[in-house]
């Protein structure tokens, strides 16, 4: 009987043990998500170093099996074709004729596996409140760093960005994206909180986004904000029924892009675009147009290099990591000139010449997928819940672009918004977005 009650004291012990630890490790994490949503704007280095800490914590704990249980349970479909597409990123492999550069693909992609520890580690909603305040007290940081970066106080040696294109941190390339995503769900919070401090202060945020994304990004950034506010807007509108409220909105918002449209570097951006489009790039006058008409001309010729080497391989494409170097030929021949960008710039098109008709077809799946489930859910019944829909679209319309699937601030941004959207579905203590705030 003793032996017994020993072997069952030890068993306790190291239950409880197990579970301290647990409950650590869940600690850690959650305070690296916290960090790393917070640097997020600021520093690569220190939010793939706190995202790293994220994934090998919620391994050693088991909440990232629980979430990959959470996720077939709840959203088998939205899984599966996510793990389809990833899978054509590690088979392309087998038939790609630069592997090492395969290898650099794939570390792309690891963003994608913290989806399942964001669906378990999100699923309180105060853990679930305190990251995305986080990450929106980040963002609002980087705006005001930005304003200081346009009046020439701060520098930034980041690529793309400067005091002429202010884009702060994190660049022309995800600028865009990132505040058309969380200017969208600002306006969405506006639109639908009940405090009034609440609501002015995240109407403030979602004006003050667009204004920047104007202001300093590129062509891509003013379609992604248009898109995404006008679809708010419209969803607000269908559930208030209110036309004179919604034709007010939709008339603010107008004069707003007007104004952006006709100053600085938005209109000098937009006149080179379009006198690239005329094939007339030679009567550029400004050093912001000539440089959209001289870009445009670039791209466009990459895409036609892309298409005609997917036309080579158009089953299984030339395999992960092989397009730069199959592309440079193939684009020497077409243009008799040297190509000097590495990707398409285009989601779509890079797909196709990788992985063929079946990875493109993935793609599309895995896209359809993600707006469908997005889209039904109930907007106003959590305060999360546009967080599926939005990046989802952005991508889509990113993609066209830009190849946003495998960037730092274009996957990040999509995988933390999505796996709180998903913890916050799951959760059913959540409450009202309406009970919030109130």
């Amino acid at each position: 009987m003793k032996n017994t009650f020993d072997s069952e004291d030890r068993i306790m012990d190291n239950s409880g043990m197990n579970a301290g630890s647990s409950t650590a490790m869940n600690a850690m994490a959650i305070s690296a998500l916290i960090l790393g949503a917070l640097a997020f704007p600021f520093s690569v280095a220190l939010t793939n170093i706190a995202l790293g800490v994220v994934l090998g914590m919620s391994l050693l704990s088991g909440q990232w099996l629980s979430g990959c249980l959470l996720l077939w349970k709840r959203h088998r479909l939205f899984l599966g074709v996510l793990s389809l597409y990833l899978s054509w990123v590690l088979l392309g492999l087998l038939w790609s004729s630069n592997p090492r550069n395969g290898l650099a693909v794939l570390g792309h992609h690891w963003f994608w596996l913290l989806l399942p520890a964001l669906a378990a580690l999100l699923r309180e909603r105060r853990t679930c409140n305190r990251v995305l305040m986080a990450l929106s007290f980040g963002l609002t940081l980087h705006l005001g760093y930005c304003v200081l970066q346009a009046l020439g106080m701060v520098h930034v040696s980041t690529d793309g960005s400067s005091m002429r294109n202010a884009t702060g941190h994190i660049g022309h390339i995800g600028f865009g994206f990132v505040y058309a995503v969380w200017g969208a769900w600002m306006l969405h919070l506006g639109l639908h909180l009940k405090r009034k401090p609440w609501r002015w202060a995240c109407l403030f945020l979602a004006l003050w986004s667009a204004v920047e994304v104007f202001m300093a990004q590129g062509r891509a950034g003013y379609v992604l904000m248009l898109m995404l506010m006008l679809v708010v807007l419209g969803r607000w509108g269908a559930q208030r029924f209110g036309m004179a409220r919604m034709l007010g909105m939709l008339g603010g918002m107008s004069l707003m892009v007007t104004l952006a449209l006709g100053l600085g570097p938005a209109h000098e951006r937009i006149t080179g675009t379009w006198l690239a489009w005329q094939h007339q790039a030679e009567h550029a006058k400004t050093k912001s147009a000539k440089f959209a008409a001289n870009s445009l001309q670039q791209r466009v010729k990459v895409l036609r290099a892309a298409w005609e080497l997917w036309r080579e391989h158009p089953w299984l494409g030339v395999g992960t990591g092989s397009f730069l170097s199959q592309a440079r030929p193939v684009y020497a021949r077409m243009f008799r000139e040297r190509l000097q960008l590495a990707h398409p710039h285009n989601q779509y098109l890079l797909v196709l010449a990788r992985w063929g008709v079946g990875g493109f077809a993935s793609l599309l799946l895995l896209y359809a997928v993600w707006l469908w489930q997005g889209w039904r859910m109930d907007w106003s019944a959590y305060w999360t819940a546009p967080l599926m829909f939005l990046p989802g679209l952005a991508l889509v319309i990113d993609g066209l672009f830009s190849i946003s699937m495998e960037q730092h601030f274009s996957a990040v941004l999509a995988v933390l918004l999505l796996g709180a959207a998903f913890a916050s579905a799951s959760a059913r203590s959540m409450t009202g977005i309406a009970d919030t705030c109130s």
